[in-house]
């Protein structure tokens, strides 16, 4: 988790800056000023497909494909919490692109955080997640994908959905982790629509082990 943790810092410490300080209790009072910079719309997207060994022997390969907008740049982590990470940075072109100063992660996971982990098995057991400000049950994404919320994780915010991945991946989630500055702001609704079209167009393909 180092890596992430790393990441989680410079999120908290406000890179992005520019936008004051906001309070996810009370998103009236964060919405954007004439001040702030014009936010682009988003960049059209790209297929995203890697691959998740699941299985009893760990030898079942499974595909899994989403479409993710091309302002997210492709990064890597070492943690293994972390099935696939990119950095929003939509000045990225395919000629050059400045991997340290994205502050805002799209993340797929493999085994989450203890806090999203415990969110999701008390939403499965009583119909609401603890620790939450905003949540919505999901009903349209397939049985697997449970609600959307947003938290506070460790000083920044996670907006995510709680989806079962795999065969045996449970409790994961798909999500972006960005600063407490952009609540309320026209860049804070641009990163959950793109994270939104991610999930909706998530799929998976098995291909049991070969005999």
């Amino acid at each position: 988790m180092g890596l992430l943790n790393n990441m989680l810092k410079n999120i908290a410490e406000g890179l992005l800056g520019g936008y004051g300080s906001k309070d996810p209790q009370n998103p009236s009072k964060n919405s954007s000023s004439a001040f702030d910079p014009p936010i682009p719309p988003p960049k059209p997207a790209r297929e995203v497909k890697n691959i998740l060994y699941d299985g009893e022997d760990g030898n079942t390969e499974i595909t899994y494909s989403f479409m993710l907008s091309r302002d997210f740049a492709d990064s890597y982590s070492n943690a293994g919490e972390i099935d696939y990470l990119a950095v929003y940075n939509p000045d990225c072109n395919e000629e050059f692109c400045d991997y340290s100063i994205g502050d805002s992660a799209f993340i797929v996971s493999s085994a989450p955080e203890n806090e999203i982990y415990d969110m999701i098995e008390n939403y499965k057991r009583s119909g609401t997640p603890d620790g939450v400000y905003s949540f919505e049950r999901v009903g349209n994404m397939g049985s697997r994908v449970y609600f959307k919320a947003c938290t506070l994780l460790r000083g920044v915010v996670l907006y995510f959905y709680a989806i079962d991945r795999g065969i045996s991946y449970t409790n994961n989630y798909i999500g972006v982790m960005y600063e407490k500055n952009l609540l309320g702001t026209p860049l804070e609704a641009k990163l959950k629509g793109e994270v939104d079209e991610a999930v909706r167009s998530y799929r998976e393909a098995v291909q049991p082990p070969a005999r």
